[in-house]
Parts: structure tokens; sequence; C-alpha cells
């Protein structure tokens, strides 16, 4: 299961909530969920999104003559009359699925226009360390940490952008398999707009105090060509 694009693992998790997944792709997913902590973030940021919609959903009384005239329309033999909530259950679940399948529909369209992949940073084996993604005013990041980006104790990661022809900047610590969001300053979209790679060095716990790197550069990523000829240049922050 190739999860390097996040809309695709986003996707996955919205239909994975929804129960919308067929029965093998389920299992793979939550094989992946075992494993990979960033899929587990996917999945409670939809799970507290689709919660509310899920509330609105008001149980109804039908009428008791709304069974037999379906019935009659569609061609099926009429019954006795049986209790209201014994076939009003599978409908309200339907209506329900459908409201959130709308949803997430919206809301996954929605957060695609607003971020687009910047970089990934990986392990030497190929495994995602670190998403990160960038708004679509390019003023904000996202950065999703996966297994393996827990930094030793008493130290931190920190992420670097790489300037052409500048010195590094810094665009924040690095999470460990979680997400999170920042608002970039100027001078971190300037030297974004610019970079053509991003760098994670270890620093002390709390980051560099110097505003360069103070400790071993231990992954260095290509920034997308895309997000980096987008993101505007701004004036230093």
């Amino acid at each position: 299961m190739n999860l390097s694009e996040p809309r695709r693992l986003d996707l996955l998790a919205a239909e994975y909530v929804l129960g919308t997944q067929g029965a093998r792709v389920r299992r793979r997913f939550e094989r992946l969920l075992e494993a990979d902590p960033v899929a587990r973030v996917a999945v409670r940021q939809w799970e507290q999104r689709l919660a509310p919609l899920a509330r609105r959903v008001v149980p109804i009384t039908p009428r008791a003559d709304s069974w037999p005239a379906i019935a009659r329309r569609l061609g099926l033999p009429i019954r006795p009359p049986v209790s209201p909530r014994r076939w009003l259950a599978p409908l309200a679940l339907a209506a329900a699925v459908g409201a959130l399948a709308v949803g997430v529909a919206l809301w996954v369209n929605r957060d695609t226009n607003v971020y687009a992949s910047a970089a990934v940073v990986t392990a030497p084996d190929g495994h995602a360390l670190w998403r990160i993604e960038v708004d679509r005013q390019r003023s904000r990041i996202r950065v999703s940490g996966g297994s393996g980006s827990e930094a030793p104790a008493d130290r931190d990661y920190e992420l670097w952008a790489l300037p052409t022809g500048g010195a590094p900047v810094s665009l924040g610590l690095l999470p460990a398999g979680r997400s999170l969001e920042r608002t970039l300053s100027g001078r971190q979209r300037a030297a974004l707009g610019q970079a053509r790679q991003v760098a994670v060095s270890l620093e002390p716990r709390g980051g560099s105090s110097t505003g360069a790197p103070t400790g071993p550069v231990v992954h260095i990523a290509p920034v997308t060509l895309a997000a980096a000829s987008q993101v505007p240049a701004g004036s230093p922050g």
C-alpha cells in the first residue's frame, strides 16, 4: 500500500472511518495503522471531523402506513405491521452514511485545495519519517511525523529550508508520530520559496539557539518543484 502521497492516505483514513472500504482494503489499512503513527493521526482527525455530522441525524417516527405504501410501489408483499424502529434504523443509518460521505467529499476537496506536498523526508530504507505540506497561500506548513521520527532523549529534530545561495533558515521543530501546523514568517516563506532542499538536524531540546544548525544534519530531502516555484518570496520577517 503506497501512501507516499498525503492525499491518498487522507482519503483512505476517511473511508476507514466511514466504513465504506471493502474487507480486503480495510484489513490492509488496519495493518498499516498498527505500524504507522501518521495513519493513526489521520484516522483520529477524521473521527473528530465526522462526529458532529453523525450527531445531527435526528431520529423520526414514520407514519403507520409508510411501509405498506412503499411495499405497494415496489411490488413487494405487504407483511403485518412491524415496529417502525425495526426498519427505521437501517434507513437512518443509510441517511447518516450518505450525509457523512458528502461531508468527506467536501472536506477532502477543501483539504486538497489548501495543502500541497512540499517534501518527504525519508529514512535510508525509504520509509517516510516526515511529510511536509504547504498551504495554497504558502503562508503555513503542515508536518506529519511517522514511525522512527522520535528524537533521542534531551534532543529535538529541527527542519531547515536550504535557499539557493543563502544560509539555512529554520522552519521549526519536527513532531514525533503526530501532525502539526504552523504559520511561516516572511523570512521563512522567502527561504522556502528559494529552496530546492530541506534538511533535518539533531539539536538540543528546544532547537538551535544560534539561528543555524548546531548539531549534525541527519537528513536532506528535495523540495518538489511545484511547491518551491509557487511559494512567494515575501519579505524577511
